[in-house]
């Protein structure tokens, strides 16, 4: 894979701005409808972060990411900084070690376990029934040694999936849970944008590099 991770990152920043709107309307059908506006908050943070990062050494790369979401506030960046900075601290127990897709199956799988800490269970109609297919597909991929961009066009499909299973869901925790059953027939836009990242993280990184 010829980009780097901060290319990746920052290609994601982009489209998070760019689906500003239609987040905020999915938002809308029972939220308070600013979930494009935060997410696009947080672009701007991680954007910021990563301008002072002098290396593009990935465990860095991850907190100042983690910083930058988490300054978005809210529900959603408690939720991504401390998903990354699970990512972060299985980079650091790497330390040297390739990138393999083992290494990106723990890390995400530890991403998985630290979001579902903050009290939402699969089937709660939240940014975790998106978390939780991609990283069962990304183990699936390590137990049957795929290659990378293998890999990563599983976990893009999985987490878009899973985004969109929750529109058949009924929102049970969150703001979105005062709707109850209307909450029935949209897809959670905390999924949605999960889905919005993960792609943009794959495309990056399965691009052929430009010439010099």
């Amino acid at each position: 894979m010829s980009r780097t991770l901060r290319d990746a990152i920052l290609a994601a920043c982009a489209d998070l701005e760019a689906a500003r709107e239609a987040l905020c309307l999915l938002d809308a059908t029972s939220g308070d409808g600013d979930h494009g506006v935060t997410m696009a908050i947080a672009a701007r943070g991680v954007r910021a972060k990563l301008a002072q990062l002098p290396a593009d050494e990935p465990e860095g790369v991850v907190r100042a990411a983690a910083l930058g979401m988490a300054g978005a506030g809210g529900t959603i960046g408690a939720v991504y900084a401390r998903g990354l900075l699970a990512v972060a601290a299985r980079l650091h127990e790497a330390e040297s070690e390739m990138p393999t897709v083992a290494l990106l199956a723990s890390a995400v799988y530890r991403a998985a376990i630290a979001t579902g800490g903050l009290g939402a269970q699969p089937g709660d109609k939240t940014i975790l029934d998106a978390l939780q297919p991609l990283a069962a597909a990304l183990a699936d991929a390590a137990a049957a040694n795929l290659s990378m961009p293998e890999t990563l066009a599983r976990a893009d499909a999985a987490a878009r999936q899973g985004a969109d299973a929750t529109a058949d869901m009924v929102a049970r925790v969150g703001r979105s849970a005062r709707f109850a059953e209307r909450s029935r027939g949209t897809i959670d836009p905390g999924a949605a944008s999960l889905a919005i990242i993960v792609h943009a993280l794959v495309t990056s990184a399965l691009r052929p590099a430009g010439p010099d």
